[in-house]
């Protein structure tokens, strides 16, 4: 059974799309990190920092960061 999809949020740090010849850039080509992954990555000194966190294992934190991002993701599409 394969994981569950997430919701990547899309791209962290998206590139346009030039039409400028001189400036070619595709919008197939890779965008870099997803918002997904730059939310785990800034959840995750706070996640290691927490002294009352039942974290054990490495597997464990990356878990709970992904948890975080998750979560800042799903507050997204909330509307006010």
């Amino acid at each position: 059974m394969s994981a569950p999809k997430h919701n990547d949020g899309g791209p962290a740090f998206p590139c346009p799309v030039f039409h400028d010849p001189g400036r070619v850039k595709r919008a197939d080509q890779p965008q870099g990190m997803s918002l997904r992954d730059y939310f785990a990555g800034q959840a995750l000194a706070p996640v290691m920092a927490a002294t009352n966190a039942k974290i054990h294992t490495i597997e464990a934190v990356g878990a709970a960061a992904y948890k975080f991002a998750d979560a800042m993701i799903a507050a997204r599409e909330v509307k006010p």
